[in-house]
């Protein structure tokens, strides 16, 4: 990762609510990937307003600039907009600030335990 990425990755993240929306994200995927693997791991926007204390067209806002930042994707599907966070830049960004595991290693191990 070159560093003027990481710097648009952490000015991304510097806002509360960004760093919120992205752990929420995260969070989301998380636990429902332990319920069921086949299953699409992508919590949608309507999701995402009622656990945050932001309004609708804010959280739009701070999705777009988060997808920007290259930190998540997003897909629509008819009326609804899913949201999951960009494995490889948090992997870059992991590798950035010094962790030496990807979330994929660190998951494989996880699976071994």
């Amino acid at each position: 990762m070159d560093e003027e990425k990481a710097v648009e990755i952490l000015k991304a993240l510097a806002n509360p609510h960004r760093l919120q929306i992205f752990l929420t994200i995260r969070n989301i995927s998380e636990g429902q990937e332990a319920a069921a693997e086949d299953e699409e791991r992508m919590p949608c926007v309507e999701v995402l307003s009622k656990q945050l204390p932001i309004s609708q067209s804010t959280l739009s806002l701070h999705l777009k600039e988060l997808r920007r930042a290259g930190l998540i994707t997003t897909e629509r599907r008819g009326k609804h907009l899913y949201c999951r966070v960009n494995s490889e830049a948090l992997d870059q960004l992991r590798h950035l600030l010094g962790e030496e595991e990807s979330s994929e290693e660190k998951r494989e191990e996880g699976d071994q335990s």
